[in-house]
C-alpha cells in the first residue's frame, strides 16, 4: 500500500518519530565483522588448504594459482589472511543488513500522516487494501462506467434510490489519516472537535427517539459517556500540549482502550470496540474538517460487510434510504430489526462492492433483491414508476380491508403482530390485528452494557401493555445467547453459540435475571390479560422448571403486596425438533403454543440461518420440516390448545396456503406484512388449501416440494 500524501508541516522526516540507531548500528556492524572473521578462519581457510589436493591443476587458472601461491605461506599467516578477509566481508554484509533493517522500519521514518496509517493498520489488524477480502475470487469490472445489475436476497422490503456510502470504520480511518493536517492550534481545535461531536450525538439521539424508542436512542449513551470521561479526553490533551501531532495523540490513547477491550473474552464487551472506533472517527472528522456529506448516511444507500443491531440503529438515525450488506442471513436479527425500522435491506454476495468508491448511483429493490449500479435514464424512470405503483398498491390494499380476517369461504383467521420496538405497536391500530403474537423483549435493550433492571424493564413493558389494552399481549422472555449477545452474561464464550447457553437455558442458568424480567412483566400487565412465551423449550422438564420460576415470582409479589397480573397464560415457543414426539404431553402442560419457524427450520436441518454461505441449505419446504409442522399442528389440535405460526415464512403466500391447509388458524408476523397477508388469506379457499397441503406432504424429495411451491406461486 503506497502513500504519497504528507502533512504540510512535514519536511521528509520532520515531526516523524526519530529512532537513535547509531549505537545499535555500531554493535551490529562489529558483530557482523567478527562473525565474518570466524567464518574466514574456520571455513574459508581449511577450504583453501585442501583445494590444491582436490584440484591439482598446474595451468593458468587464476583462482587456483593464487591458492597454490598462498599455500607456501605459513599455516598461521594463512589463517590470519582469511580471517581478515572474512572480517571485511562480514562488515560489508552487516552494512547491507542494516539497510534492510532500516527499510523494515520505514514506517517510523515516513511522514507523520503515513506513519499514522501504518500504525492504525498494525493496531487493529486492518487490511491495507482498504477492506478487500483477499479470498474472494469473483471478478468484477474495474469500472462502473456502465449500468451493472446485481442479484441479492431481500431481507427487509422496500424500494430506494440514492448514492452509496460505506459503513467501514477502518476504511474511513485510513482515508482520514491520508488527509493533510496542520498541527497549529491543535489543542484548541481538538476541544472544538469534541464539542462539535457532542452536539452531533445529541441530534442523532433525538432522531433515534423519533424513529424507534427512547431505549433505542441509548446506543449513543456509550459515546456520550466516553466523551465525558476525563480518562479518555485528558491524556489526549496532555499529548497535544507536549507537541504531539494531534491525530497521533488520538490514536495513541484510543489504542489503550482497544487493547483493554480486546483482552476481555465477553463478546458484548468486544463489540464495544466498534463504539470506540465510531466516536474516534467522529472526532477525527470534525478535527480535520472533513466534509460531512462525504461520510454521512443521510439520503444514502449504505454498503457494509456486516452490521451489528446497534450499527443499524445508528445508520437509521442518520436517515439512510437503504442498506446492502455483504454477509448475513435474511432471517438474522439485523434483518428483523430493519423490518421494524422499515428500511429496505438486501443481502448480496458481492464483496467487490466494498472496493468501489463512495458516490455510486444505485437503485435498490429490496422486494426482489435487485441492485442496479449506475442505472441509465430509462432504468431510473422505470424504477420511479415502480415506486409510485407500489405506493398505490399498498394504499388500495388498505382501503379494501375489513375489520376481520377471513378466508374466501368465510373461515376466521387470527392475525397478530411480531413486535421488536415500541414503534411497531402502531400495528395494533389495524382493525383486524388481534394483538401481539410475539414481543421480542430483548430488542428494547439492544445496546445496554448491563442487563436492564426490573424497573427499566417495567417502564418499557408498561408502555406495551397500555398500547395493547384489550388485545392479546404475548411477552417472549429474553432470547439471549447465540447470535444475540446484547448483555454481559459473565459466562464463558461458547464454541458453538447457537447450540450453547441461549434462550431459556440462559434464563434458567441466570435465575436472578429471569426473576427480574418475570416480575417486571407481571407488574406491567396488572390491568390487562397477558401471555408469557418461553423460547427454545426442548423438553417438558425445561418448561416446568421455567413455570416454577414464574409461580415463585408471582408469590414474591403477593408477599410484597405489589399489584400484579394473576392467572397469566404460559406458552411454549417450539423451535427444536426434540418436541415433535412429545407434542401431546407438552400441549397438555402449556396454555398455548407458538411455532417459531426461523429457528425450527435451522435446528431441523442443522443450518446456521445467519450464514449466507449456507443459504441454499436453509429450505423451509424440506419434506421433513413440512411433515414435522403438520404433526405439531395436529398435536395441538388433539389437546385443544391454540397454536400460532410465527417467523418469516408465516407471511409468505405459498406457506400461508400450506399452513391453512393443515389447520393453522393463527399467524403472527412483522407489522409491515399484515395488510398484504390479510389480502392473501381473503383469496384462499380452505378446501383447495387442504388439497395443496396434502399433495406437498406426500412428497419425499426437496426438489419435488420446491417445484410444487414454485408452480403454485
Amino acid at each position: 500500500m503506497q502513500h504519497h500524501l504528507m502533512a504540510p508541516n512535514d519536511k521528509k522526516t520532520n515531526n516523524a518519530p526519530q529512532f537513535k540507531w547509531a549505537k545499535i548500528f555500531k554493535i551490529e556492524f562489529l558483530l557482523h565483522g567478527i562473525a565474518g572473521g570466524l567464518v574466514g578462519y574456520f571455513i574459508l581457510h581449511p577450504a583453501a588448504m585442501i583445494t590444491p589436493y582436490l584440484f591439482p591443476y598446474k595451468g593458468t587458472f587464476p583462482f587456483l594459482q593464487i591458492i597454490q601461491a598462498s599455500f607456501s605461506v605459513k599455516h598461521l599467516d594463512m589463517g590470519t589472511y582469511f580471517a581478515a578477509l572474512g572480517f571485511f566481508i562480514g562488515m560489508a554484509q552487516g552494512l547491507y543488513a542494516h539497510k534492510l533493517i532500516d527499510l523494515r522500519h520505514v514506517a517510523e521514518r515516513l511522514s507523520t500522516t503515513q506513519a499514522l496509517i501504518l500504525a492504525y493498520n498494525r493496531l487493529w489488524g486492518y487490511d491495507p487494501d482498504l477492506g478487500r477480502d483477499r479470498n474472494y475470487k469473483k471478478q468484477w469490472p474495474e469500472s462502473f462506467q456502465s449500468e451493472q445489475m446485481l442479484k441479492g436476497k431481500p431481507a427487509s422490503p422496500g424500494l430506494a434510490r440514492g448514492l452509496t456510502a460505506y459503513y467501514n470504520q477502518d476504511k474511513n480511518f485510513v482515508l482520514l489519516f491520508q488527509k493533510p493536517f496542520d498541527n497549529t492550534n491543535a489543542l484548541l481545535r481538538f476541544e472544538q472537535a469534541v464539542k462539535q461531536t457532542v452536539t452531533q450525538l445529541n441530534a442523532l439521539q433525538e432522531q433515534a427517539r423519533r424513529k424507534s424508542t427512547v431505549d433505542a436512542a441509548s446506543i449513543f449513551d456509550a459515546h456520550q459517556a466516553m466523551l465525558a470521561d476525563k480518562a479518555f479526553v485528558k491524556p489526549i490533551k496532555n499529548l497535544i500540549r507536549q507537541g504531539e501531532y494531534a491525530p497521533r495523540a488520538i490514536l495513541t490513547v484510543t489504542s489503550q482502550y482497544i487493547d483493554r477491550f480486546t483482552k476481555i473474552k465477553n463478546p458484548y464487551i468486544r463489540e464495544k470496540i466498534q463504539d470506540v472506533k465510531d466516536i474516534v472517527l467522529r472526532i477525527m472528522r470534525n478535527l480535520m474538517d472533513s466534509n460531512p456529506e462525504q461520510t454521512g448516511f443521510s439520503g444514502r444507500i449504505v454498503i457494509a460487510k456486516e452490521l451489528l443491531p446497534s450499527d443499524l440503529l445508528k445508520i437509521c438515525a442518520e436517515d439512510a434510504k437503504g442498506i446492502i450488506i455483504i454477509q448475513g442471513g435474511i432471517t438474522g436479527h439485523v434483518s428483523i430489526l430493519a423490518r421494524s425500522l422499515q428500511i429496505p435491506l438486501v443481502i448480496a454476495d458481492s464483496p467487490y462492492l466494498l472496493d468501489q468508491p463512495d458516490g455510486l448511483n444505485v437503485l435498490l429493490d429490496a422486494i426482489t433483491g435487485d441492485i442496479c449500479v449506475n442505472p441509465t435514464d430509462r432504468a431510473i424512470s422505470s424504477f420511479e414508476e415502480k415506486i409510485r405503483l407500489s405506493s398505490l398498491e399498498i394504499e388500495s390494499i388498505g382501503k379494501g380491508l375489513s375489520g376481520s380476517c377471513r378466508t374466501k369461504d368465510g373461515t376466521p383467521i387470527d392475525l397478530m403482530g411480531n413486535i421488536n420496538l415500541l414503534t411497531d405497536l402502531k400495528a395494533l391500530e389495524i382493525p383486524f390485528c388481534r394483538g401481539i403474537g410475539l414481543y421480542r423483549t430483548e430488542f428494547s435493550f439492544l445496546d445496554h452494557s448491563t442487563f436492564p433492571s426490573e424497573e427499566a424493564q417495567y417502564a418499557i413493558y408498561k408502555k406495551v401493555a397500555e398500547r395493547g389494552a384489550g388485545k392479546i399481549i404475548t411477552f417472549r422472555t429474553m432470547d439471549l445467547g447465540g447470535d444475540k449477545c446484547f448483555f454481559r452474561s459473565g459466562s464463558s464464550e461458547d464454541m458453538n453459540p447457537l447450540l450453547g447457553i441461549k434462550s431459556i437455558r440462559f434464563s434458567l442458568r441466570h435465575q436472578d435475571l429471569f426473576v427480574q424480567q418475570i416480575r417486571a412483566i407481571l407488574r406491567a400487565c396488572i390491568n390487562d390479560p397477558c401471555r408469557i412465551l418461553l423460547p427454545m423449550i426442548s423438553s417438558i422438564d425445561e418448561f416446568l422448571a421455567a413455570k416454577r420460576v414464574i409461580l415463585q415470582s408471582e408469590q414474591q409479589l403477593v408477599e410484597e403486596k405489589i399489584p400484579h397480573a394473576t392467572d397469566v397464560l404460559v406458552g411454549v415457543l417450539i423451535e427444536t425438533p426434540s418436541v415433535v414426539d412429545i407434542i401431546d404431553e407438552l400441549a397438555m402442560a402449556a396454555d398455548f403454543l407458538s411455532l417459531g419457524t426461523n429457528d425450527f427450520v435451522q435446528y431441523m436441518l442443522a443450518v446456521d440461518r445467519t450464514n449466507a454461505e449456507l443459504a441454499d441449505y436453509y429450505v423451509p419446504f424440506h419434506p421433513s420440516v413440512l411433515r414435522s409442522i403438520k404433526r405439531i399442528v395436529d398435536g395441538a389440535g388433539r389437546i385443544g390448545k391454540p397454536l400460532s405460526i410465527c417467523g418469516d415464512i408465516a407471511s409468505e403466500p405459498d406457506y400461508i396456503v400450506f399452513f391453512i391447509g393443515i389447520g393453522v388458524r393463527q399467524f403472527s408476523m412483522e407489522p409491515a406484512r399484515l395488510l398484504r397477508a390479510q389480502k392473501i388469506i381473503s383469496e384462499i379457499d380452505v378446501n383447495d388449501a387442504e388439497k395443496t397441503a396434502g399433495t406437498l406432504l406426500k412428497q419425499s424429495k426437496v426438489i419435488e416440494t420446491r417445484d410444487l411451491f414454485t408452480r403454485n406461486g
